[in-house]
């Protein structure tokens, strides 16, 4: 792929009528409950196509790159077992980040939303996470894609 054309679409390894009966139960019934945004992304795309993207930063957000019936899709989802998924500064920057790459490279966007909000407090307020957040909102409103 490139910016100047869609990327390709590959074959789908996945069994026509594949079933994932974890997808039942993998979000909890009580409201705080927590649960592995990552496998819930793994059980929905094909098979064996996730690739995360700064796995190490900014967790409290997860972007990764897979593919759904063979097109690539770039997915952004938050971890609510990072202080229950509220965006901060640095989840912020991530986002952002990665929803520009996707927009650069005509790669669609995926969102799961379980999103709390921003982070309160003095250290959210110390590390910019209003004016991260609303930089990461702009460019999703501003997607092409």
């Amino acid at each position: 792929s490139n910016s100047w054309s869609l990327p390709l679409r590959f074959p789908n390894p996945d069994p026509i009528n594949r079933r994932e009966e974890e997808l039942i139960s993998i979000i909890p019934r009580e409201q705080t409950g927590t649960y592995d945004m990552r496998r819930l992304i793994k059980l929905v795309i094909d098979m064996g196509s996730y690739f995360e993207i700064g796995a190490h930063w900014g967790k409290c957000i997860v972007t990764c790159f897979v593919r759904l019936s063979g097109f690539s899709v770039g997915v952004i989802a938050s971890d609510c077992r990072e202080q229950g998924g509220c965006l901060k500064a640095d989840g912020a920057r991530k986002l952002r980040r990665f929803v520009d790459l996707c927009d650069c490279f005509h790669v669609p966007i995926l969102s799961f939303v379980d999103q709390p909000g921003f982070a309160v407090g003095t250290d959210s307020e110390k590390s910019g996470t209003i004016r991260h957040g609303a930089a990461a909102i702009a460019s999703l409103y501003s997607l092409t894609v």
